[in-house]
């Protein structure tokens, strides 16, 4: 209990801290790889039950992000996913490296993906709106970790939308710009 009033008052003083302009950040080249990892791990550990696949990057990718942040965007998503999908069903998170809509570059691409009862074709457009819960009445929590999320998403000149097939499968997915590391860095 107290784990989810902490959660609470983080969710409503980062609203709060939205809305005002207020909210900081902290840039910097982080490994996408660890990142996961590290996600991962902690959501594992929440829940030792639940079986969650990490299809980590084929190579080292690095995003200029703000690893508290960062970790802010997959904590909230692996957490929707354990609560909206049930317990015998695994959650993957994979990674693809795509080309910018724009032609202006690669971009990551995370995919959390959970085998719960999905979300209705009309909820998709509303789901990262302040206050917007699951279908169910049984889905707990503010409705604002999603407006958190697609708020930090954006300020990491991402973006963030959900797929799903009600039933079968449900992949909120989160694209951001890659950084170019020199070679000599990365040794």
């Amino acid at each position: 209990i107290a784990c989810s009033r902490r959660a609470l008052t983080r969710d409503v003083l980062d609203t709060e801290s939205i809305e005002s302009g207020r909210i900081g950040y902290s840039f910097q080249p982080v490994d996408l790889g660890t990142e996961l990892q590290t996600a991962v791990d902690a959501s594992r550990d929440a829940d030792p039950g639940r079986l969650i696949e990490l299809e980590p990057p084929s190579v080292p990718i690095t995003i200029e992000a703000d690893p508290d942040r960062f970790q802010q965007v997959l904590s909230n998503l692996l957490e929707n996913a354990r609560k909206n999908s049930p317990i015998s069903e695994e959650i993957h998170v994979e990674t693809d490296i795509v080309p910018a809509d724009d032609g202006s570059g690669r971009r990551v691409r995370i995919s959390v993906i959970d085998h719960g009862p999905g979300v209705s074709a009309d909820s998709l457009d509303r789901i990262f709106e302040k206050f917007v819960r699951g279908n169910d009445n049984a889905v707990t929590g503010t409705g604002l970790g999603l407006y958190i999320v697609r708020t930090i998403v954006e300020a990491h000149h991402g973006r963030i939308w959900c797929e799903s097939e009600p039933g079968l499968r449900t992949a909120f997915i989160v694209e951001l710009p890659l950084v170019d590391v020199p070679a000599k860095a990365r040794s």
